[in-house]
């Protein structure tokens, strides 16, 4: 899905995550590749499930940002680990909360 930012920001690719994953989770390299290959940021990560994906996402330089879904990465603490190490990278967090319950919605809050 393409969305066009307010006031003539930059297009955003938002979820590359439906034509490039493998299985259930991102292919990071292949993120990477169209990273390298476009001038706008990428935002990606509500369907990624573990802290080693968000990782590999991190090493392979696939992301401009990451939106982790709380209910789907671990947790609040999983989150803020994923942010510790989004940091030096300088990749921002958007926390992703669209099918999260109620408990997970109060969580992203607390983020």
């Amino acid at each position: 899905m393409v969305g066009r930012a307010a006031q003539g920001r930059p297009w955003i690719f938002r979820e590359i995550v439906h034509f490039l994953a493998t299985g259930t989770e991102l292919a990071p390299p292949l993120v990477a590749e169209v990273r390298q290959k476009v001038n706008i940021p990428i935002v990606t990560g509500e369907a990624m499930y573990s802290k080693e994906t968000f990782a590999q996402c991190l090493e392979a330089r696939a992301a401009d940002i990451l939106n982790p879904d709380i209910a789907n990465c671990g947790g609040l603490s999983a989150m803020m680990d994923i942010a510790a190490m989004a940091a030096p990278h300088g990749v921002a967090i958007a926390p992703h909360n669209y099918n999260s319950t109620l408990v997970g919605f109060a969580a992203t809050v607390a983020f």
